[in-house]
């Protein structure tokens, strides 16, 4: 007997595989186990017969762990390979023969749903009842079912499309919706609806570009050549380099060459493969209107056509027709690919409509011809935290892919065209290093505070390019700073040439018609104070008091940031501000120029209540310190009643705990000296112990 034989018959020591005590494998240690991992080592550990055969205890644990859980992967038996010996005479059959009824079942079911998609969802009704409706809800019904069409037709699902179509057209008959039906029968192969559909069409609008290619592709698969033809001919006629027109008339004049002689073999063209399913409405009317406007043929002038698309398409954004805004906008990429403002309507669009997908690949689009277009780094940023909340993480790989724009498109926005030479690239990224130097130089520079020598870094930007938008905003807010009203005006004005929905533009262009109106309103109370006031014509809008009749330019702007706000804090001594807005733009300026009495009478004309309204969440540092100096030295000793005031509601301000934790010593003893006046003079208005808990809220 070896020494390894000795723990077992002791009932002492454990397996060799998982190190299992020989005392756990027994019936009544089994029964009363609980934990399904241990059950499932001692089950392999009898299984395997390493420490005997044992099958009455092997059974036991298996129906152990089927109590515990019946779908354990260990209650799984290897089965092995059937062999002929264990089928009876019953099971064997002819496979070849099994094997061919199979095929044929198959082939019957595909062939009778060979035109039918989806045949589980509910049958949708192809008629809309619209008793009782207005216009305009026709009109939204018809252009959301028509909307649905056309995305089933991107799918590939034609058969709802021409359900969705059908609906559509029992609201309201459009000639575009009996085109895209058209289309979708034309896949789905059913020439005899193809045909009436275009027939239909062309009793509406005769001449419709569409219907004839699309009825000459109904006659050539019904084998009516000549007539394909007439209508081939009908649409070069109006479009003489219609590429699939071209094309389709080639192949049909190859199938009739055995039949008859063509006389006259049509000029070839690029093949180019067009597959259309855009909306043609009832007001398109390019050819007439184009020929009418301009005496040329649309392919004549596509550039002209495309500007006049890309304006209309502005007009149905305004109104907030976006659905047409659509179509024209893709009418005009087809004229002017890569096109910026047809790109950012459409974007416009979409977005407007929930096409988020949509409107974030024109934006991206945008981006790549132009970087520096605010609106669209906006809205794509806007877009991207809509889609992750719609998709989820994955939200990317739902989108469409983004077209690539040709290198000479993202040029043309720095060199004003198409590069002619190979050594242009260099030059141009040349200028446009510096150009980003020279705009980051100026941003340094505002953040520094100093506006003179930023506007002047913007408007050496400008010289290099004078596309960039944000060069521009950032010189008129330079220009508001300096209170150089009107030529921030100039600045905003050329934004809005440019981008007609800049944001920054629109807002500094307001600030600036603000502080033109302050001083008009300023001016009779500027001439009372002075005898002789001559008024240089050098810069609009701007003036200076002086002693002396000739006033030399330079004295004039230096005097006007210096006048400006003190003649404006003078006003507040008669009405306090309206709102928080103004009363923010008031401190603004009173903290610039530092002047505390001027802080006073607009405190003074102030009522302390409305403190933590006016200031909202624009409590600096700066502002709480120029308060606090200004009730020191001018209304404390007037009347300190008020000056409490001020102090108790200025600490029911938001953001008042964050500044006062970000107070200096030498500023925290000047909010001490204060507090020591009030204490030493008397008031109804509070008491010594009011003044010592306004204390502590101070952290004095």
């Amino acid at each position: 007997m070896g020494d390894e034989s000795v723990p077992y018959f002791l009932g002492e020591g454990t397996t060799k595989t998982y190190q299992i005590p020989i005392s756990h494998l027994d019936y009544k240690f089994i029964e009363k186990c609980t934990d399904i991992k241990h059950l499932e080592k001692i089950l392999r550990v009898l299984r395997s017969g390493e420490e005997g055969c044992y099958p009455e205890l092997t059974l036991v644990c298996e129906k152990r762990i089927e109590r515990l859980d019946p779908r354990n992967r260990a209650l799984r038996k290897d089965k092995p390979a059937a062999t002929a010996s264990d089928f009876t005479a019953e099971e064997w059959f002819d496979v070849e023969k099994e094997c061919s009824k199979i095929d044929e079942d198959c082939e019957e079911s595909n062939s009778k749903a060979r035109f039918f998609s989806r045949p589980s969802l509910p049958i949708i009704e192809k008629k809309i009842d619209t008793t009782g409706m207005t216009k305009r809800e026709k009109i939204f019904i018809a252009t959301r079912e028509k909307e649905k069409g056309n995305e089933a037709f991107a799918t590939g699902d034609y058969a709802e499309a021409v359900t969705y179509y059908t609906r559509s057209i029992s609201v309201i008959p459009t000639a575009a919706v009996y085109n895209n039906k058209a289309q979708a029968e034309i896949k789905l192969q059913d020439w005899d609806n193809a045909l009436q559909d275009c027939e239909k069409v062309l009793d509406m609008e005769p001449g419709n570009i569409k219907a004839l290619m699309r009825r000459a592709t109904v006659h050539n698969h019904l084998q009516n050549y000549q007539t394909a033809i007439e209508d081939l001919n009908k649409v070069l006629s109006v479009e003489p380099e219609n590429s699939m027109a071209k094309k389709s008339l080639q192949e049909i004049e190859e199938k009739l060459k055995g039949l008859k002689p063509v006389s006259e073999p049509q000029a070839k063209g690029k093949k180019i493969l067009i597959e259309e399913i855009e909306d043609t409405e009832g007001r398109e009317q390019n050819t007439e209107e184009c020929e009418r406007r301009g005496g040329d043929k649309r392919e004549q002038s596509p550039d002209d056509l495309s500007i006049l698309y890309s304006n209309r398409a502005a007009c149905y954004l305004k109104e907030g027709n976006c659905s047409d805004c659509i179509q024209d906008c893709n009418r005009a990429l087809e004229l002017q690919p890569f096109s910026l403002k047809p790109l950012l309507r459409r974007a416009m669009a979409n977005e407007s409509m929930e096409r988020y997908r949509q409107a974030y690949i024109d934006y991206k689009t945008v981006l790549q011809i132009d970087s520096s277009i605010q609106a669209a780094n906006d809205s794509v940023n806007r877009i991207t935290k809509t889609l992750l909340d719609q998709d989820g993480p994955s939200w990317r790989e739902k989108l469409p892919p983004i077209p690539v724009v040709p290198v000479a498109v993202q040029l043309h926005r720095w060199d004003g065209g198409s590069l002619t030479s190979e050594d242009k690239p260099s030059t141009i990224d040349i200028t446009m290093e510096k150009f980003k130097r020279l705009k980051n130089e100026g941003n340094d520079f505002v953040k520094m505070g100093k506006y003179e020598e930023a506007a002047n870094k913007y408007s050496e930007c400008m010289k290099l390019n004078t596309e960039e938008c944000t060069v521009y905003t950032n010189r008129a807010l330079c220009y508001l700073k300096l209170y150089k009203y009107e030529e921030a005006k100039r600045d905003c004005d050329h934004v809005l040439q440019l981008e007609d929905s800049n944001i920054k533009a629109f807002y500094r262009r307001a600030l600036a018609y603000k502080g033109l109106q302050v001083r008009k309103k300023n001016m009779p109370g500027i001439l009372k104070h002075g005898k002789k006031i001559t008024i240089e014509e050098v810069e609009e809008g701007q003036f200076a008091p002086s002693e002396d009749a000739q006033t030399h330019h330079v004295a004039a702007e230096e005097a006007v940031p210096k006048a400006v706000p003190r003649r404006s804090s003078q006003k507040l001594r008669v009405s306090e501000p309206p709102n928080a807005y103004d009363f923010g733009q008031i401190i603004n300026a009173l903290n610039a120029n530092k002047d505390k009495a001027a802080c006073a009478d607009l405190l003074t004309a102030t009522d302390p209540k409305t403190l933590p309204v006016l200031l909202s969440n624009k409590l600096e540092g700066e502002i709480l310190l120029i308060f606090i100096q200004s009730l020191e030295h001018y209304i404390a000793g007037k009347d300190p009643g008020l000056a409490y005031q001020h102090l108790f509601y200025l600490s029911k301000a938001e953001r008042f705990k964050v500044v006062l934790a970000l107070l200096s010593k030498n500023e925290k003893e000047e909010v001490q000296h204060l507090f020591d006046l009030l204490t030493e003079s008397h008031s109804d208005q509070y008491s010594l112990e009011d003044l010592e808990s306004l204390k502590e809220v101070y952290e004095l």
